[in-house]
Order: structure tokens, then sequence, then C-alpha cells
């Protein structure tokens, strides 16, 4: 029988696992004494994590024979092929049907990636869902933003009409309001960062070829932050930028 790395570490850790002997043990009664004759790589089984669990490989025909008197289970071929897959699955079922007209094929065949994908569809679900959670929080984030500082400019109106008196520009007033509006951003964004590296450290298990501290996806993620939050203050910025330093010098 062959074993994987994880395999030998976790039994052999101080020896080689070559011509070492084991037996497997069923549900019923213990299978025939085998020798290792090899070591294989880890490999990820029916997941895409970077887990890998202790493996032992025992040709099919040797287990049929000796591991257990019940039938064995279904056999799964992998086909690699310069074609589409799509192209190739009449030609393979008249292929099997030749060689024995009583096997038959319960699954398949199909492409490797939508096989896959199947085990994943609950991930891409919740992670769907996650995503739609997140614009709705962004979303009510905005909202909420802009209702503050609409607000707070509403409140501010005679100020900004003794500023514009006094020769402050447009751009001035777009200014003040921008910088009530993102210095809290700039705080939640620090904030938020840092205590995502140390969530994502949880999550670390869930993630397919991303790094828990991608910066890739932190980039986007202030970008957007910072975009959304702009344009939440600057709706009621311009607002006070078209004041008239008349009109607002009157309001009280």
């Amino acid at each position: 029988m062959l074993v994987n790395e994880r395999f030998a570490r976790q039994h052999w850790p101080n020896g080689d696992p070559i011509g070492r002997r084991l037996r497997l043990s069923g549900r019923q009664h213990a299978g025939a004494w085998a020798t290792v004759v090899g070591i294989v790589p880890n490999i990820a089984q029916n997941r895409l994590t970077r887990q890998f669990d202790p493996l032992v490989y025992v040709p099919f025909p040797q287990r049929a024979a000796t591991d257990t008197p019940r039938a064995f289970g279904d056999r799964w071929l992998l086909v690699r092929t310069s074609v589409p897959p799509a192209s190739v699955v009449g030609s393979f079922r008249r292929e099997v049907g030749a060689i024995d007209p009583e096997q038959s094929i319960g699954f398949g065949p199909l492409p490797l990636m939508q096989l896959m994908s199947r085990s994943y569809q609950f991930k891409a679900f919740t992670t769907t869902l996650f995503l739609m959670f997140a614009a709705i929080a962004l979303l009510l984030a905005s909202i909420g933003l802009h209702a503050v500082i609409a607000y707070s400019v509403s409140r501010r109106t005679h100020e900004m009409g003794i500023r514009l008196a006094v020769g402050a520009t447009a751009r001035d007033i777009l200014t003040l309001v921008m910088r009530e509006g993102l210095r809290p951003l700039g705080v939640g964004l620090v904030l938020g960062l840092v205590g995502s590296l140390g969530v994502n450290r949880l999550l670390q298990l869930q993630l397919v070829q991303v790094s828990p501290g991608d910066p890739v996806t932190y980039g986007i993620a202030t970008v957007v932050l910072v975009l959304s939050a702009a344009l939440g203050c600057w709706i009621p910025a311009r607002r006070g930028m078209r004041l008239d330093p008349l009109v607002a010098l009157k309001q009280q």
C-alpha cells in the first residue's frame, strides 16, 4: 500500500515508513497485513482547504479480494483530454459499452470543475448571502452618513453664510464639509482594517487562493468605502456650496 506524507508523519515521525507493515480495520473484521512501499504527497479530499487527512492507498484488486467480504463501492475514472470535455461524453460511453455491455455508468462523464462545483454550492450560496448583507450595510451606512452631514450643514447654514460673506469660496465650503464627514471614516477604516486582519486569521481555512492579508481585497474594500462616504458627504456639501450669503445670514 501507499501512505501520504501526513499519515507517515503521524504514525512514524522518527522512522522510515518504507517497509513497515500495517492492516486496516473495518466494521466487521481487520484486513490483511500489507507493506508500505511508497509515500505520496498530501492532497485535499473533497474540499479546497489547506487541511490534509492522513490517507492510505490500497490497490483495488487487493482491497476487493482481501479487505472485506461485501461488494466494493463505485469506482471513479479521471480522464485527461485536450478537447472540450463535453465533446467526448458520447464516445466515452460507447467505449465503455464496447468493453462491457453490462457495465453501467451511474454518474457522468462530466468536467471535474462541474463535479467539484456541486460540492461547494452551499459555500457559494452563503458567500453570496453575506455579500448581499455587506452591500445592504454599506448602503445603510452611506444613507446614515448623508443624513448626519445634511443635518450638520442645515445647522451650520448661518456659519457658512458668514464664511461666504467674508471671502470663503465654494471650494472652502466643500473642504469643510468633506473633512467633517471623512474624519470619522478614517478612524473607522484604521480600526476596521486592524480588526479584520485578526478575524481573517480565524477564517483562513475557508479562503481559497486568497491570503488573509490580501492587499488587493483590502484595497478594493477601502476604495469602495471611501467612495460611498464621499458621495454621502458630497450631496449635502453641494447644497452648502450653493448658499446665497444674504439668504443664509437672515436664517436663525
